[in-house]
């Protein structure tokens, strides 16, 4: 297997993902608002559905949204996006690293 470098330099934030506080289904409008929020503020990557612990907690489908959202968002905002896809079984690990890689170009951890 090559060997693939790792140039990013600089911040990377571990984002929440935001929920609706009435009914709590995603809130991904305000995805974009944030991604530039952090932009703006010298932050140059996000860790999406990692470390704030709610990634594990949602459905396949969610992270989904939740990661296409966040992709969508880094395109204008040009900062680098990282996505944990490991999950509490592995078939719930391969449906998410099969839907979001060919769609992507990040980093993914399992």
């Amino acid at each position: 297997m090559p060997r693939l470098p790792y140039t990013f330099r600089g911040f990377i934030a571990p984002v929440f993902t935001p929920f609706n506080s009435r009914n709590s289904t995603l809130n991904l409008s305000v995805i974009p608002k944030y991604a530039q929020y952090l932009a703006d503020n010298g932050v140059n990557g996000v860790l999406v559905n990692g470390t704030t612990g709610e990634g594990v907690s949602m459905t396949v489908s969610e992270r989904k949204q939740v990661a296409e959202a966040w992709a969508n968002a880094v395109k204008i905002t040009k900062q680098h996006l990282m996505i944990q896809v490991g999950g509490t079984t592995f078939p719930d690990v391969i449906e998410l690293v099969r839907k979001i890689t060919p769609a992507f170009y990040f980093f993914l951890i399992v």
